[in-house]
């Protein structure tokens, strides 16, 4: 699937006007059929906690729906569903720091696909958090 395809299925997302709304702000930059997905956030009031820097909760969301934007985008695997999302936050993220958010397929299997996903700052390339995602999938 290419750029288009995943910036429609994103759109959907948002406008099913659930949980995924929060994801408005989100700019799907790149995505390919190697099974990668790049966005792009620049922080705001609305992305962040009481001591105004990026909220944990948040980046877990942004990996969870990048890295499933990627596995998507790879050419052979179809819908899937989370089996596991391990975040690691390894610096704050303040209001108006702009963030690139990559999401890469490490391995898709028959079953499961193992993505990884990497958030920082775009100006100094400072590592906001790390994760990994291992995905049940099926073939559409």
């Amino acid at each position: 699937m290419d750029l288009k395809g995943v910036t429609g299925i994103l759109q959907k997302m948002i406008d099913h006007e659930g949980h995924d709304t929060i994801l408005k702000k989100v700019k799907i930059v790149e995505a390919n059929d190697k099974g990668t997905c790049i966005a792009e956030l620049t922080v705001e009031k609305e992305h962040t906690n009481i001591f105004n820097t990026l909220h944990g909760g948040y980046i877990a969301t942004l990996v969870d729906i990048i890295t499933s934007l990627a596995i998507l985008a790879h050419p052979r695997v179809g819908k899937g569903v989370s089996v596991n999302l391990n975040v690691s936050y390894l610096k704050p993220a303040k209001l108006g720091d702009e963030l690139v958010i990559e999401g890469t397929t490490s391995k898709a299997g028959r079953t499961l696909a193992y993505l990884d996903c990497k958030i920082y700052i775009k100006s100094t390339k400072e590592i906001v958090a790390t994760a990994s995602h291992c995905k049940f999938i099926r073939e559409d």
